[in-house]
């Protein structure tokens, strides 16, 4: 791990499988940031001052499955950055100040499977989930700030397995919002 770190500059590490620059004060990821990093499947930028990272950083990011976020001043300011990242499986984006996702660039996140957003200032989860994801297993969303579950809010994820929504201002559970859910265990 690397300490007081502002900026990347990683060279030609093009068999790297897993980079762990957590617990640093990074504060912004550059455009092609990890070019060279082609084989990297495992990102922690954990525990920096992140609060923008550009559209184009994660460009060659394609076989990405692991990408820790969590704890950075993040807002969400669209940066569709995980555009590039389809193979994403697991993708940590809690404390943030997050008041919605949509804007990241999960659409083409069609392998993702866990995602965990707690403790962020989201209200509403129609906008925090990914369009095209029918293998999504578990949502973390608990410490946040919503207040309405909306009806079939859940339709498109039928192989959700865990929800995670304690700790929230949850006024209104509508009517079918949790139809669809054969698999879910866990609420």
């Amino acid at each position: 791990m690397f300490t007081n770190l502002t900026e990347l500059a990683l060279g030609n590490f093009t068999r790297l499988q897993t980079l762990d620059l957590s617990d640093n004060t990074i504060s912004y990821i550059h455009p092609n940031a990890f070019n060279n990093l082609t084989d990297l499947r495992n990102l922690d930028l954990s525990d920096n001052t992140i609060s923008y990272i550009h559209p184009n950083a994660f460009n060659n990011l394609t076989d990405l499955r692991n990408l820790n976020l969590k704890s950075n001043p993040l807002s969400g300011n669209g940066y569709q950055f995980l555009l590039p990242c389809s193979q994403l499986t697991v993708l940590y984006i809690g404390s943030n100040m997050l008041d919605t996702i949509d804007n990241f660039g999960l659409e083409r996140a069609v392998s993702i499977r866990k995602i965990y957003c707690s403790y962020n200032d989201l209200r509403d989860i129609n906008q925090s989930l990914p369009p095209n994801s029918s293998i999504l297993y578990t949502v973390d969303f608990k410490f946040n700030n919503i207040e309405v579950l909306k009806s079939g809010i859940f339709a498109n994820y039928t192989n959700l397995y865990e929800i995670y929504l304690h700790s929230n201002n949850i006024s209104e559970i509508e009517e079918h919002a949790f139809e669809y859910l054969p698999n879910l265990r866990y609420l």
